[in-house]
Order: C-alpha cells, then structure tokens, then sequence
C-alpha cells in the first residue's frame, strides 16, 4: 500500500462562516474568514452534525476557497446556507490515513532482530576510492565498496595454494617468509633471493657502477657538485651598483671595500649609473676620477679635478 497525503492541522479548530450559498456542485466557497484554514491543498468541514460535508480545497485566494473536491471521503455534496459553521476539523479521511500509513511503515519494517536476507540496495558506484565512515548510508558504503572492488586487477583473486606451483607469479610473505614463484630465467638470481633484502654486490647488478670511480677527479661515493673550472667554462661578471658619497672622500681619494674585489689583477671597470641626474653627472665629469689602487677586497678612486660635493651613482663590473 502506497503512503496516502496527510494533512496538517490547526489549533482548536477555529471556525468560520459562509458568507454567500453553497450548491451541492460549487467547487469554490466563501468564507468569512479564510484565513484560519491552514495552507492548501487541506481539508474543510461543512456542518456541525451527521450531515456534515468534508470538502478537499486545492486553493485560498483572500477569503475565496476555490478547487473543491465536494463530499470528500465517503461524504455527501449538498446545498449550505449563509451562515453556516466550518472549519478545519479532525475528520475520519484523517484518522483512517493515520492508520494505514502507520501500518504501511509497520509492515515494511525490518525488526532488530528480523531477518534482511531478501532486502536489497541500490547504489551507484563512487567515482574515487574512499574510506567509509560512520552514520552513511547503504547506498553510500556500498558504492564506495564497488569502486574498491572494481579497481582491483586480477591478481588480487588469483588462487594462492600450498606449493608454489599455486601461487601467482612474483614473491608473496607468509609469516615472515617470502614464498617465490618467478620462473623467468631472464630474471638475475639475486632477484630470487627470499627473506630480509640482502646486500649485493656490484657484480650482481647489470649496469651498477661502484662509488669508488670519479669524474674530474671527483668520487662518487658523494654529491658531486662541478664548478665553472670544472667543465672549462668561464666564471661570468659580476655587476653591481653603489653609491659615492659625498661625505666619503678623503681628500681627493675615495677607497670602495667589496668582497667581490678577489684579487688585485682582476679587471675592474667603473662607470656612471644610468640613474645619475644631470647634476651627478657634470659632478663626475669635474671630478676626472681614475681608478688609483686595487687589492683583494676592494679598489680606491682619485678625483684629479674637482672633489664631487654631491653623491655620485656608478656601475661597477667586475671580470675574471
């Protein structure tokens, strides 16, 4: 038996009145005050005594009860005065739908300790794998199941036996004990060896190379990190902009210290830097500077002309 509709109730059962009359085949009715009817579709009382009409309306518009379904549940449609008595009432259309909806649910019902055997499930395979979890649904946990068993490959049901004739090809552990089944005699004997991973010895392994060779002079036996000098590439330039302070002059020198000055030979070269403002610029012109001394560390200016009186902005490029 399918679940029949139940409807909802309202308090007490407030009554209203008809304010214009009732055929036995009008499907609309006014009220009074339609208002204390709960929401369509419901159901309505006509009448007081045993010759009460239940009637199911599909609609409220203000006080206009319209889409009436006239002597509902084994009533009888007929004529009501103005002034006649109606409201939401509990009804036998409400008693008997309790009845048989609630035994419906009973007889479907499967006890604490009944027996499932015949129930079944419907569910759609996850589309990832997944753990199950507490509180999902049937539907849920065996669609997760599915995807795990679909996604298994066929070695998973091969049939393992006693000897290693029934056991599928690669190494298996029982009880700590690797069982192993390769027969391929393209595979090395030291790929057959069973138990704990042994050590090897180079010899064993096709292609194995020992950590005592080196490359430039350089074991294996680490990380081998290669320089330029290494593989007879050139060490690039190094380029980097400062600044000549006004205030670092003594007398007419100016002594730079940087540690990527790593020599004295090595070639220096300095320039203006592109940012010097036009006043920097005639600042450097007057000042005639000339590279004077270099060491490890670092290099000095001499201003032949006019010591600057402002900063002055260069570009320093340092070559191998």
């Amino acid at each position: 038996m399918a679940q029949q509709p139940m409807y909802p109730a309202v308090n007490n059962s407030v009554p209203a009145l008809v304010t214009e009359a009732v055929s036995g085949s009008d499907t609309s009715i006014v009220l009074d005050n339609a208002g204390v009817l709960p929401a369509p579709p419901n159901l309505l009382t006509l009448g007081e005594d045993d010759t009460a009409e239940v009637v199911r309306y599909g609609a409220v518009s203000g006080n206009t009860v319209s889409q009436c379904v006239r002597g509902y549940h084994g009533t009888t449609a007929r004529a009501w005065p103005v002034g006649t008595l109606c409201g939401r009432n509990f009804t036998a259309y409400d008693h008997d739908t309790f009845m048989g909806n609630i035994g419906d649910l009973a007889a479907g019902k499967l006890d604490a300790g009944g027996d499932g055997t015949d129930l079944t499930v419907a569910f759609t395979q996850t589309a990832a794998r997944a753990n199950v979890a507490t509180g999902e649904t049937q539907a849920t946990l065996w669609g997760k199941v599915s995807k795990w068993f679909g996604d298994l490959k066929a070695g998973a049901f091969a049939a393992f036996g006693t000897g290693t004739s029934d056991v599928a090809r690669g190494d298996h552990r029982h009880d700590g004990v690797y069982v192993t089944a390769e027969t391929d005699p393209n595979v090395a004997d030291w790929a057959r060896k069973p138990n704990a991973k042994p050590t090897y010895t180079v010899g064993e392994i096709a292609g194995a190379v020992p950590d005592t060779r080196t490359v430039n002079g350089k074991a294996l036996s680490a990380d081998v990190v290669l320089g330029a000098g290494d593989v007879g590439a050139a060490t690039p330039s190094v380029r980097f902009d400062m600044t000549l302070l006004a205030a670092g002059w003594t007398g007419n020198a100016y002594s730079v210290q940087d540690a990527r000055i790593v020599s004295a030979t090595q070639a220096v070269d300095v320039s203006l830097s592109l940012t010097a403002t036009e006043d920097q610029a005639r600042a450097a012109r007057n000042a005639q500077l000339r590279g004077s001394a270099q060491a490890i560390g670092g290099f000095t200016l001499t201003a032949d002309g006019a010591i600057p009186a402002e900063d002055v902005p260069i570009t320093v490029e340092v070559r191998p």
